[in-house]
């Protein structure tokens, strides 16, 4: 089985829609093909996080009984004049916009979503000299860590040291890289990877590397570039120079 077999049955697979000979396949393809794998985990995870906030969402205990209040207010009003289908047609819609505007409670609203709080590219950058607000992770434990698949970025002439999480009080999660050149030369290159519109950069000029639209600059005694691709967001930061940095990028 292909990947591109295998991933349209994930879902099913995780409904047990998938009869046992299907199963098995894509099963067998998953422990055998780390992006297949990812992609699982990643799902599973996400199914989880649904899971816990369905079973935290309160409903007021008074719901129902209001609910039935009006209901049966209406059905009162309209035996009044049970010949006016207009009447019932408008008595039905009082009765639809009260409803909508009984308040929930607060915790009715918790739900899966993306983190309102993303973080500057900025104070991505500062963080990338450091271990501050990082976990870390396995290539194999980051995508369900951070909730999304990591897509494979193409850096030939690099070696990866470490992988983790990078994730503070205010922010979402995202995934941190941090490699060492293969070669005799020095300098070090810290990329992170998240959902599409998280990292956010102000700063910069907005150059064309490839088919890349890059914002470059300097921060301190860093190079930096961000950009988006495959519905990904991407950071790299390093101690090159910002030309030799375009050109890591330019590979990627």
């Amino acid at each position: 089985m292909k990947c591109s077999d295998a991933l349209p049955l994930l879902d099913l697979l995780n409904d047990g829609a998938l009869d046992t000979k299907d199963s098995a396949l894509v099963l067998d393809h998953i422990s055998k093909c780390e992006s297949c794998h990812a992609e699982q985990a990643s799902n599973e995870y996400l199914r989880a996080k649904f899971v816990e906030a369905k079973s935290d969402t309160a409903v007021p205990a008074d719901l129902m009984n209001r609910i039935s209040g009006k209901l049966k207010d209406e059905e009162r009003l309209v035996r009044l004049s049970p010949s006016s289908n207009k009447m019932r047609g408008l008595l039905a819609l009082a009765a639809c916009i009260a409803l909508c505007a009984i308040p929930l409670t607060q915790s009715s609203f918790k739900s899966v979503s993306v983190a309102e709080n993303h973080p500057s590219a900025d104070s991505l950058i500062e963080n990338a000299t450091t271990t501050d607000h990082i976990e870390l992770a396995s290539n194999a434990e980051i995508s369900q860590k951070v909730g999304y698949t990591i897509k494979k970025v193409n850096l030939p002439d690099w070696q990866l040291q470490r992988s983790g999480v990078f994730a503070n009080d205010a922010s979402t999660k995202i995934a941190r890289f941090e490699f060492a050149p293969r070669a005799n030369f020095q300098g070090k290159l810290t990329c992170y990877q998240a959902q599409q519109g998280t990292i956010s950069a102000n700063n910069g000029t907005l150059i064309t590397i490839g088919d890349k639209q890059v914002r470059v600059g300097q921060h301190g005694n860093y190079s930096y570039g961000v950009w988006t691709q495959n519905e990904r967001d991407y950071l790299f930061v390093s101690d090159l120079s910002l030309k030799e940095l375009e050109n890591v990028i330019s590979k990627a």
